[in-house]
């Protein structure tokens, strides 16, 4: 069955973007070959890259290492194990809007649920991430499939190799255009669509068994789909979610399924773009490649001067020596019988000037230092706090380390933590994960779902609020000696609960707002019953006294 056009004009649009990425798919493979050779095959026409010549253009590791620090330390500074570091949040919960304790709660359940999801051991989440981050961290960008799984109907992440996947971007910057080359085994497809693929296909499997197949899988906007291509069939828009799913194959032009989607499906966190790509870049590898490069050199002058310095070159005179020069341990070297000369002259070490060695090694300590700094290892560091800074300085030293620290955190919260975390929750809203929508607060329906997250940054923002509250607090008791109306002017209650939330206080360990003006009610309602009480008391016993003095001057007037 052959394409309808609508799906022709797709599969053409996606060969041709995957076609356009020939010479950035040839950098790639230069950048791994530098940084990440199991990686080292976005050009070669085999799968594994090991073999007899795996990481033989290299002749030290440190470029490697600092490559795999770098994306361990995404990881575990913006995904630490052990720890919540996501919470579910809303997008427009301003100051004016303080949500209700029950709204809070249900959002803490639902970071909860998530979490679950994720972290099951059939989900592949940390393989996904940990692929992922190295991408990122070299190539910077990287694909990460976030769907339901068939089989186990739970959620399920794959990271992809970017020489499979091209996409496009529309006017207003974001990805609406995916589309992935899937080489896969034709058991593995079938297990998957089953009857869905072609007669073709259906019958190699029963035939040859065993054999790969190649799927084209596009992911775009549902918006996208209606208009890209003349077609007055689709304008009824059939599919209502916001994406749509297409899987193909081109060898029997067959289409597998075209169905809606809730999310893009693929997550592609970009590191770093120019305008007139949409493809990023690594800043990291963009200054650490030269050098990278250099120290292959230096390391290599290096070894061969050492290698010269061990078995160093040897002058033979032409007449007195028998046979090769032997320089290794237990060995003779013959001399002609009839030299007249001495011995020692016969064979003698040449003099070579070894005075640039020691550059050679200080050029290797600053290369190494250079590609640290630009793997931003040296800003990962927190400050260290004397005990005798002062608030001042401790709050100095923090905001110096956030505007440091920034370019790398921020740009990885919003573009890869963010992103990921909510194609998760839209697809886990899709198959009623949370519960029917009905069962969700009526505070919460119709708001705009938003994430927060764990992270030194994160953390050292928190402390810096919790310091400027105690700032506070402090500037208004040394001033209110001198005015004493001052203490009117902060708003306690909002300032304590932003300071809290800043520290990661929970919410359900806090009453609401509606329950702390209940509990300031009653108990001034007590304090006023209790003044009430106390004024009868002293009312009662001025009473009494009057009754006595009365009582004592009518007995002085009968005396």
């Amino acid at each position: 069955m052959a394409f309808n056009p609508k799906t022709q004009f797709l599969i053409t649009r996606a060969q041709t973007l995957l076609s356009a990425k020939t010479q950035l798919n040839s950098f790639w493979q230069n950048v791994a070959y530098n940084f990440y050779p199991q990686r080292a095959f976005f050009t070669r026409t085999s799968p594994f890259p090991y073999g007899r010549d795996f990481a033989s253009n290299l002749t030290t590791s440190y470029p490697l290492l600092i490559a795999r620090d770098l994306a361990s330390s995404i990881s575990t500074y913006l995904r630490p194990a052990g720890e919540q570091w996501f919470k579910i949040s809303i997008a427009n919960n301003k100051k004016e809007k303080i949500l209700s304790n029950e709204s809070r709660q249900f959002l803490e359940w639902a970071t909860e649920q998530q979490s679950n999801f994720i972290y099951d051991r059939e989900s592949g989440f940390q393989r996904a991430v940990d692929q992922g981050d190295y991408d990122y961290s070299v190539f910077g960008q990287c694909v990460i499939s976030i769907e339901i799984d068939y089989k186990t109907k739970n959620l399920l992440h794959r990271c992809w190799l970017l020489r499979d996947v091209a996409w496009q971007e529309a006017a207003n910057g974001q990805i609406n255009f995916v589309v992935r080359q899937w080489k896969t085994n034709i058991r593995q497809a079938y297990a998957q669509f089953g009857d869905k693929l072609s007669p073709q296909t259906i019958k190699r499997l029963a035939e040859e068994g065993d054999c790969n197949i190649t799927l084209y899988h596009i992911v775009m906007t549902n918006e996208d789909y209606y208009t890209s291509y003349s077609d007055t069939a689709t304008k009824d828009r059939k599919i209502k979610l916001p994406f749509v799913s297409i899987y193909c194959q081109l060898e029997e032009e067959h289409e597998i399924e075209c169905v809606g989607s809730p999310t893009m499906i693929y997550c592609i966190p970009r590191w770093q773009t120019v305008s007139g790509s949409q493809y990023a870049y690594s800043p990291a590898i963009v200054a650490a490649l030269p050098d990278a490069r250099l120290l292959q050199s230096i390391t290599l002058s290096l070894l061969e001067a050492g290698e010269k310095a061990v078995n160093p070159p040897m002058i033979a005179h032409e007449s007195a020596v028998r046979s090769d020069i032997s320089l290794i341990a237990n060995t003779i070297s013959w001399i002609q019988e009839g030299y007249e000369g001495k011995a020692d002259d016969a064979v003698k070490i040449m003099n070579l000037d070894r005075s640039g060695l020691q550059y050679g090694l200080q050029m290797q300590v600053d290369t190494r230092a250079q590609l640290t700094r630009a793997f931003y290892l040296d800003k990962l560091s927190l400050p260290v706090f004397d005990a005798a800074m002062t608030a001042t300085e401790v709050r100095q030293r923090i905001q110096e380390w956030i505007r440091s620290a920034s370019p790398l955190f921020s740009t990885l919260q919003s573009e890869y933590n963010s992103q990921m975390c909510k194609m998760q929750f839209d697809t886990l809203m899709h198959v009623r994960a949370f519960g029917a929508p009905e069962t969700i607060p009526e505070e919460l329906q119709g708001e705009t779902v938003d994430f927060t997250f764990t992270s030194p940054l994160i953390e050292a923002k928190g402390a810096d609020k919790g310091q400027k509250f105690i700032e506070m607090m402090g500037a208004v008791a040394q001033t209110i000696q001198l005015d004493p109306s001052v203490r009117f002017l902060p708003n306690a209650t909002l300032a304590l609960r932003d300071a809290l939330d800043g520290q990661g206080i929970p919410a359900k360990w806090l009453n609401d707002e509606d329950e702390v003006e209940e509990m300031k009610a009653n108990e001034q309602q007590a304090q006023q019953q209790q003044q009430f009480i106390q004024t009868l008391a002293q009312g009662g016993q001025a009473a009494e006294q009057i009754g006595k003095g009365a009582q004592a001057i009518n007995q002085a007037g009968l005396e």
